[in-house]
């Protein structure tokens, strides 16, 4: 059975939240580890809203 595509990147919690997602579905994650998100994980949040607007908008 095929998994669903999920073409946006899901922000979860942790290692076990990206194992149970990569379960379900075909999908990329970011990790936070825990409730105190670093700056480095914001801007990889950011970058990836970039990405998927711009991927989104240049669909046929």
């Amino acid at each position: 059975m095929e998994k669903l595509v999920i073409h946006e990147v899901i922000v979860v919690e942790g290692r076990d939240d990206t194992t149970a997602i990569h379960r379900a579905v075909d999908a990329d994650t970011i990790e936070t580890n825990g409730s105190a998100i670093s700056a480095m994980t914001i801007e990889k949040i950011r970058h990836a809203k970039r990405k998927t607007w711009r991927d989104y908008t240049n669909r046929s």
